[in-house]
């Protein structure tokens, strides 16, 4: 460019802020990336496996634990419930707290590191819906519409979720 001449507007215009929606839109997209891992992670034959196991395992417990206990209310409502059979419920009270516990254990170590990502979009979903709203009250000239545009880029996200009973993160394309 010469000396002579003038740059022109958009060349001298600073680029433009992103907008709210752009903002989510990024955000989201971002995500979904950590989404995708988990659902492809989740699909796999170990994954599935090591969680059918779990179930299984989660399951049988809990039916040993209940025919015990079931046993148990027997001989109490006969009357005949000794001192050994109390201390029997009181084991059967421990392995059930020490199922839960494993349960809580295999929750908080591997599956909520799977499920993370699909509750922060649910969460960013909840946060940028709240500032448009925000944003459309605090400026009502000024940003007339925003929560429509919200409305509308979030309903053309994809939508994941946690399908406990198959232990797969899925996600759902709008149309």
């Amino acid at each position: 460019m010469s000396e002579q001449e003038v740059p022109t507007e958009a060349e001298t215009a600073t680029p433009a802020e992103p907008t709210l929606v752009d903002r989510f839109v990024g955000e989201y997209t971002e995500n979904m990336q950590e989404v995708k891992r988990s659902a492809e992670h989740t699909a796999t034959e170990g994954w599935q496996s090591l969680y059918c196991e779990h179930c299984a395992q989660l399951r049988d417990e809990h039916r040993r634990l209940g025919k015990s206990l079931g046993a148990m209310a027997t001989t109490l409502e006969e009357g005949v419930l000794t001192e050994d059979g109390e201390k029997s419920v009181k084991e059967i009270v421990k392995d059930h707290a020490a199922a839960r516990a494993r349960s809580a254990a295999f929750e908080t170590q591997v599956i909520d590191e799977i499920v993370a990502p699909v509750r922060k979009c649910g969460k960013i979903i909840t946060d940028y819906r709240n500032k448009a709203d925000r944003e459309e009250r605090d400026n009502p000239l000024h940003s007339s519409g925003v929560i429509l545009a919200m409305r509308e880029a979030i309903a053309n996200q994809p939508k994941p979720k946690w399908d406990k009973e198959a232990g797969t993160v899925q996600v759902s394309y709008p149309d």
